[in-house]
């Protein structure tokens, strides 16, 4: 009974803690909770299933925000709370409130991420280790050297003293992501503040390159060399596997899309880079309806 008591004291407490963390996100930004849920659509994998306190955009345009669990004790239940409270279906919270919950225990430790990086060529934070089209195989093998370097024998204090440093030199990375001398500093405090140049040129194609790489995937189930040796029933489970794929991939398409519209980007750049980054004509025959859909809102 003591032990029951203790989750459900643990869980109000996470209730109240993000009721909190919203009121103080939409002071911070001005976003009201439509806005700072398609602001979701951008966020980082491993900030999926998190409550982010969105701080608005500085001076220079890039806009900010931080993890509060990192903040709270038992930050289990906290984003729990905040991914129940979330709107949707009942479908839909269920599934994330036990992703929020299981999250932790499926995380990665850094010999194991750093196994996962090399195989697939890339950072935790999608970003590339090195250019497949341009370098060689020297250049990937000191790229990926670099990296491993970097991510298992780098002292804290020294990789603080490397984020600060770009920082100052207003290097723009992944996806736009971008660091802010006050954000690195707080980050040696424990508030890890995020920062995204949505003005940079890196961050709509960054965020739109997948689009074509993931449909050339799917659509490779489905050649006709493939389809010609599979019997009826496999060819219909497989059409039907990869219609599911393509129906995802509009959401994901949707929602990233949203992100931009609540990040302030104008329809035109938008426009241009789903078209210079070659999203699929499929979902570009979609892209007026949610744009004009998101204006109407």
């Amino acid at each position: 009974w003591h032990g029951t008591k203790r989750v459900m004291g643990m869980a109000a407490l996470g209730v109240i803690m993000h009721q909190i963390s919203t009121t103080v996100s939409e002071a911070m930004s001005g976003f009201d909770d439509e806005e700072r849920e398609d602001l979701r659509g951008g966020l980082p994998p491993w900030n999926e299933y998190s409550a982010m306190v969105w701080t608005g955009k500085n001076e220079k345009g890039q806009l900010g925000f931080f993890d509060a669990s990192y903040l709270i004790p038992q930050q289990y239940f906290y984003n729990a709370a905040a991914m129940a409270m979330r709107t949707g279906t009942v479908g839909e919270k269920t599934e994330n409130t036990t992703m929020a919950l299981l999250q932790p225990f499926m995380d990665l430790n850094i010999l194991t991420q750093m196994v996962v990086d090399l195989v697939t060529g890339t950072k935790e934070s999608g970003a590339p280790i090195y250019n497949e089209k341009t370098d060689d195989l020297t250049d990937r093998s000191i790229a990926s050297l670099k990296h491993v370097l970097e991510s298992m024998f780098m002292p804290g204090g020294l990789r603080s003293l490397k984020n600060l440093m770009e920082a100052r030199e207003g290097t723009v990375g992944y996806m736009g992501s971008t660091k802010t001398p006050d954000g690195v500093l707080s980050s040696m405090v424990g508030v890890r503040m995020n920062y995204l140049d949505t003005n940079s040129n890196r961050f709509l194609p960054d965020n739109l390159s997948s689009f074509s790489r993931d449909a050339r995937t799917i659509n490779g189930d489905v050649s006709k060399r493939k389809l010609a040796s599979y019997s009826e029933e496999k060819k219909a489970e497989t059409l039907k596997k990869v219609a599911a794929a393509h129906a995802r991939e509009a959401v994901a398409f949707k929602k990233k899309i949203r992100f931009f519209k609540a990040a302030k980007v104008s329809n035109q750049r938008i426009r241009a880079a789903v078209k210079s980054t070659s999203v699929p004509k499929a979902l570009q025959a979609n892209l007026s309806k949610i744009l004009a859909d998101y204006d109407k809102d």
